[in-house]
């Protein structure tokens, strides 16, 4: 079944995603957009949530240094769009990673499917973050709880988009498969880290 995205869509589906993620998820499945409408996407919420967060670590108070200067070299404040593209490098991993391990784990979705959760969970979580800043100007002792009730909350989802793009109907084989590709990722990178390492040695 094909659709397209309309604001009253995206707010139903919003409201969804917060109560109901695996549902959401399916319903985000089952809109079967195209793939190249996807990646572009992809690269799209790559590009938002780097400017959303360099907007809010310029409109927030700097704090002394030196954690003010360590935040002032982040990438997300000096340099937004190479932040970009490295939150698009690490989204497209991520996919991928999920996908294989899913897959391995006897997960039937397809590539495009984990693809589109991803994306939409990704958009989803940029929109509360921003909300929660503009609460931590407004109201900032309920700053804090707010976002500790994200983080439950982001873990809660991610596991349930990942079970529904893998149609497990288990939220807890949507957490392993999370826990797996985690494990996967830092092997992944302490290898790489390694290959440079005597890579280095080697030309010196």
């Amino acid at each position: 079944m094909g659709g397209t995205m309309n604001m009253t869509l995206f707010n139903e589906l919003f409201r969804l995603t917060l109560v109901d993620p695996r549902g959401a998820g399916h319903r985000v499945i089952a809109l079967g957009l195209p793939p190249q409408v996807l990646w572009t996407a992809l690269a799209l919420v790559a590009v938002l949530f780097s400017l959303s967060m360099s907007a809010i670590l310029h409109s927030a108070p700097m704090p002394p240094d030196p954690t003010g200067a360590a935040i002032r070299a982040l990438p997300h404040y000096s340099a937004p769009l190479m932040a970009a593209l490295m939150q698009w490098g690490q989204m497209v991993i991520t996919v991928f990673i999920l996908f294989w391990v899913g897959q391995a784990l006897g997960g039937k979705g397809r590539l495009v499917d984990m693809l589109a959760v991803m994306i939409w969970l990704n958009l989803v979580a940029v929109v509360i973050s921003v909300v929660i800043f503009v609460l931590a100007l407004v109201l900032p002792p309920l700053a804090s709880l707010a976002v500790l009730v994200m983080l439950f909350w982001v873990f809660w989802a991610t596991f349930g988009m990942i079970d529904a793009a893998h149609r497990f109907d288990n939220y807890f084989m949507g957490m392993l498969v999370f826990i797996l590709a985690v494990v996967a990722m830092a092997i992944g990178m302490s290898v790489f880290s390694a290959v440079l390492g005597l890579t280095a040695m080697g030309v010196s």
